[in-house]
């Protein structure tokens, strides 16, 4: 039913649902109305939300400066959600592993999709951020983007982060 390149999920019953959709709007769905209301990819009102998955490799011999930028952002976490609303960024989360001897941080975010980048940032902590990311990230790898193949969250959380971007928006505006 959706569009070829497009992911749809749409869950619910009684109570109405919501579908999340290439390229990712977060759509309620009234009680009573299915995924035909929907399958062309435009509802008005919809926020669009970029939902990413990337892998990037660490150059070698950096565990220590990524170590220490790890604790960095979990010591001055209310400086990191300083950072966030002018990104419209709802969720970032940083994951890491080693694979075959080789170090990788993965990057997972729900982002709206008129967020400033963080190269244009007034903040201190994204200079910082910049600085590590040019010291740590091995340009030589290409960046490894996951697609997703279904969405999932609760009514109730979708709602939210609609509501949530709509308040950024206004206050930008």
């Amino acid at each position: 039913m959706s569009s070829p390149g497009y992911c749809l999920l749409f869950h619910g019953c009684d109570k109405g649902a919501f579908a999340v959709y290439g390229p990712f709007h977060i759509v309620r769905i009234p009680p009573g109305q299915g995924v035909l209301a929907i399958a062309d990819g435009e509802s008005v009102g919809a926020s669009p939300v970029q939902i990413e998955l990337t892998r990037f490799r660490v150059k070698p011999d950096k565990t220590a400066q990524v170590d220490a930028w790890m604790t960095t952002l979990n010591q001055r976490i209310a400086d990191v959600r300083a950072t966030l609303d002018r990104e419209e960024m709802l969720v970032e989360v940083i994951f890491r592993e080693t694979i075959d001897g080789h170090e990788y941080l993965s990057w997972f975010s729900i982002q709206g999709e008129n967020g400033q980048p963080v190269e244009t940032s007034p903040h201190d902590l994204d200079r910082v951020h910049l600085e590590f990311w040019r010291d740590c990230i091995d340009r030589d790898f290409s960046p490894q983007d996951a697609t997703p193949q279904v969405v999932m969250m609760p009514l109730a959380i979708a709602d939210h982060l609609e509501q949530y971007l709509q308040t950024l928006r206004a206050r930008s505006d």
